[in-house]
């Protein structure tokens, strides 16, 4: 999908529903949000038990989400240094080869650019989360 196609909140959810894999986005989160989005992550277990959930953070994310019972996986997200490009590349191509159903980010907030930047070249089919037009909307007021 070269040209990112918005979908309604009711497609959307029946896609997280039917997700086999999900892929859970917490680039450029805080560490408060990610402890808050911990019980997120415990609700979504239960309400999809079939479905295994991985979790994409940064450093910053990383100690509230690295233990938790519910998450296969945790991969962390090279920010900047030396390397962090081809480390970028490496975990985009470990991320695309789980072939993930669709994501859901646990920020409430846009993630900063070098985090959307790596999240735009992952290509996958369905990112649910706060819609940028009302993230712009409400930096305008």
């Amino acid at each position: 999908m070269s040209k990112r196609e918005r979908i309604s909140p009711e497609d959307a959810s029946a896609r997280i529903q039917d997700a086999s894999q999900l892929l859970l986005v917490a680039l450029g989160a805080s560490l408060s949000e990610l402890l808050a989005a911990t019980a997120v992550i415990g609700n979504l277990r239960e309400a999809l038990p079939d479905t295994k959930f991985w979790c994409l953070t940064d450093a910053v994310g990383a100690p509230a989400v690295l233990d938790h019972p519910a998450i296969e996986e945790v991969w962390i997200a090279p920010d900047s240094g030396w390397g962090a490009v081809l480390n970028r590349r490496m975990l985009t191509r470990r991320v695309a080869k789980q072939q993930f159903n669709a994501a859901l980010s646990l920020s409430a907030y846009p993630p900063n650019a070098n985090a959307m930047s790596f999240l735009k070249g992952l290509h996958l089919d369905v990112v649910v989360g706060l819609d940028d037009a009302m993230v712009n909307e409400s930096k305008a007021r």
